[in-house]
């Protein structure tokens, strides 16, 4: 970046100090310019100051007025930086003050003092050059009093005065113009510290607008100052704007904040608060920040149907531990005894009535089995190998499968793929496995008001290019509301010998390959629904 450009980019940073500076050192040359121009036209005001009537000092007076007024007309409507405008105005200073000097008599010194005005003013705006600026006035204005004494033959400074304002122009232009790299060196660290807090503020407005619960932020006058939309969705209310009372928004929180609020005072360390809103389904903690003047308190929403659904799965996943580890412990025993029950039957000396009994155990234990394999399926089901998948060979391969396979029941099944579905992006095995324990449950659990059990599985493309929707669908009555709220939990079963696990690990291995299954009831039929994840490349 060149010099004139990094200039620039500090004068706009250094806004809006520096930019008061100069309008200070426009208006100071304009104001100075006025005064010389009317003391030509006040003549006594000129025999005060001792200045000879010359016709020279009115039009140097004018040259100067009019380089005034032509430099802050730059300043204000030309797009330099402010270093160069102040450099434009001292060096007018440096060389038109001089030519005033010469023809202004005794107020020579007086218009020499003036000019360390200007080099106060001017070099707090311009960071390099003080010293050559500082020698270059120091010269002009020398040569401008010897030369003034040499043409009229009249001392009208003294030598000292002119050595102190010769050091008064070095001493000025050093400090001031240290003074105004600090104040820019400052400026431009507030700039940056004030561009961190707000950067700093926008990715707090983002964290908090992404936490899973509801947050506000309340002052202490009980006003908002920010929520988040999980917020909004508990409270059951539109967004509302900084400043709202809360007792706008929420009545019942306000009125817990303010019993919380009073507590705080009485007792003699913070205490924790709450509020349950069971119409909503939330409960609200409390927690101060800042001070009683410059603070406020922040609510924490927490929902309390999902707080009831994480302790239902861990629960769930407790259980399923417990359930796998003594379904591991019962099949050796089990196979032992449904082998013993098969030899027992194949005993050619055993009675009528002892086969029978020995049928049963090996019934009874062949449905223990299918349990036993069920819950070990669903425990061991956080592993899988996802392939792509042609929806067409796929299907048709796989219901074939599915209706040569010994004991599937003969329904009709009517297979529907859309051509424009893309591949599949599942663990085969573990897809074929939902599929089979919908059908099933398809077969045995639809009641058709008339007619027979008509089941359809269908492959259409998703809501995007990224999803495939699978459904299972049969001419079934609709579901109670509870069955439909308790359809995939474990164990849960509408018929005496089901066992309640093919839709729960069905739900599980959907889960397990980025896919999701859900229940509807479309245009009279009950679907289960698979959205799972297709690749770019369609069929």
């Amino acid at each position: 970046m060149k010099p004139d450009e990094r200039n620039k980019d500090n004068s706009l940073q250094s806004q809006p100090e520096q930019r008061r500076m100069a309008t200070t050192y426009v208006a100071y040359r304009i104001i100075l310019a006025i005064g010389l121009l009317l003391l030509n036209l006040i003549p006594e005001a000129r025999m005060a100051l001792e200045i000879p009537p010359s016709v020279n000092f009115p039009l140097i007076a004018g040259l100067y007025f009019a380089t005034a007024v032509m430099a802050g007309l730059i300043f204000l409507h030309v797009n330099i930086s402010i270093a160069t405008s102040a450099r434009l105005m001292l060096w007018s200073d440096i060389l038109l003050v001089p030519l005033l000097m010469l023809v202004a008599g005794k107020f020579a010194f007086g218009l020499g003092l003036l000019l360390a005005i200007s080099f106060a003013l001017g070099n707090s705006l311009i960071g390099q050059g003080v010293l050559i600026r500082a020698t270059a006035a120091s010269l002009l204005v020398v040569a401008a009093l010897l030369f003034g004494e040499y043409v009229t033959g009249q001392h009208f400074i003294d030598y000292s005065n002119a050595l102190l304002l010769v050091f008064s122009f070095y001493a000025i232009g050093v400090l001031a113009s240290y003074l105004g790299r600090k104040v820019t060196r400052t400026q431009v660290l507030l700039d940056r510290q004030l561009i961190d807090i707000h950067n700093l503020t926008e990715v707090n407005a983002f964290i908090v607008q992404q936490l899973p619960s509801g947050a506000l932020v309340v002052d202490n006058n009980h006003r908002l100052q920010t929520g988040n939309a999980a917020a909004w969705q508990l409270l059951d209310v539109d967004e509302a704007d900084s400043g709202t009372p809360l007792a706008r928004i929420s009545p019942g929180l306000d009125q817990a904040l303010s019993r919380w609020s009073a507590n705080q005072q009485e007792a003699a360390s913070p205490q924790p608060g709450s509020h349950v809103d069971q119409a909503h389904d939330y409960e609200a903690s409390f927690s101060a920040f800042g001070n009683a003047s410059h603070g406020g308190v922040l609510i924490n929403l927490a929902d309390l149907r999902q707080l009831s659904d994480r302790a239902r799965q861990m629960k769930l996943a407790s259980l399923g531990q417990l359930v796998a580890g003594v379904a591991h412990e019962v099949r050796n025993p089990l196979n032992a005894i449904q082998q013993s029950a098969q030899l027992l039957e194949e005993s050619t000396g055993l009675a009528a009535s002892d086969r029978q009994l020995a049928q049963i155990i090996d019934r009874q234990s062949r449905r223990l089995n299918r349990l036993v394999t069920d819950i070990l399926d669903a425990s061991r089901n956080g592993t899988n190998t996802p392939l792509e998948l042609e929806p067409a060979e796929w299907f048709a391969e796989f219901l074939d499968h599915y209706q040569l396979s010994p004991g599937t029941s003969a329904v009709n099944i009517e297979l529907e793929v859309d051509h424009g579905s893309g591949k599949l992006l599942f663990d085969p095995d573990q897809l074929q496995q939902i599929l089979w324990n919908l059908l099933d449950n398809a077969k045995k659990h639809s009641r058709p008001l008339q007619g027979d059990v008509e089941i359809r599985l269908t492959c259409r493309p998703g809501p995007d290019d990224a999803h495939t929707i699978i459904a299972v669908c049969d001419n079934g009555s609709a579901l109670d509301v509870e069955d439909e709220e308790r359809l995939f939990d474990p164990f849960y079963t509408t018929r005496n010998s089901g066992v309640g696990l093919g839709l729960f690990i069905a739900h599980e291995l959907s889960r397990n390959n980025d896919a999701e299954l859900n229940y509807r009831r479309i245009h009279g039929r009950n679907c289960f629904q698979l959205l799972c994840m297709t690749t770019s490349d369609k069929s």
